[in-house]
């Protein structure tokens, strides 16, 4: 038998609730969330997921944008709305996941694929250090919503 001093079974117990709590669809939900706005917002402002600008597009890759109507000036990784659009999320009880729907572009490129290729060039599908803050400060705010619940 383990030699415990006193309280320790009793803490132990209640670390194993409360992660249990913390570990909820609710919370997870939020995390995913969160995650996928932030990918969202900063590929709309043409930078990846270090702060630095898209490399530019190439001649003729900006020259086609600029024939069928779309700016050219900095990348976004907008086109038709398709790829970024089927980003998503899912949870379980342990975790969560963000992916791209196996949905099709107008071209038919299935979007996993074509995120997969614009990652390489652009890395756009990442976690930031600004990110793990962020997500840092949601868990610190559900911690305290847990223990001002639990008195």
């Amino acid at each position: 038998m383990p030699l415990y001093f006193d309280g320790v079974e009793e803490a132990e117990r209640r670390l194993f609730r409360l992660h249990d709590d913390i570990v909820d669809r609710p919370f997870l939900l939020e995390l995913a969330a969160y995650i996928v706005d932030k990918i969202d917002a900063r590929t709309a402002k043409g930078v990846d997921y270090k702060g630095r600008p898209f490399k530019p597009y190439s001649r003729s890759y900006a020259l086609f944008r600029a024939k069928t109507g779309h700016p050219t000036k900095r990348p976004d990784l907008f086109y038709s709305g398709s790829m970024l659009s089927s980003m998503t999320y899912t949870v379980d009880g342990s975790g969560g996941r963000i992916f791209f729907q196996n949905t099709q572009d107008r071209t038919g490129t299935p979007n996993p694929l074509k995120a997969y290729f614009l990652h390489q060039k652009r890395k756009f599908f990442a976690i930031s250090n600004e990110d793990v803050e962020g997500m840092a400060d949601i868990l610190a705010d559900h911690l305290r919503e847990l223990t001002s619940d639990k008195g």
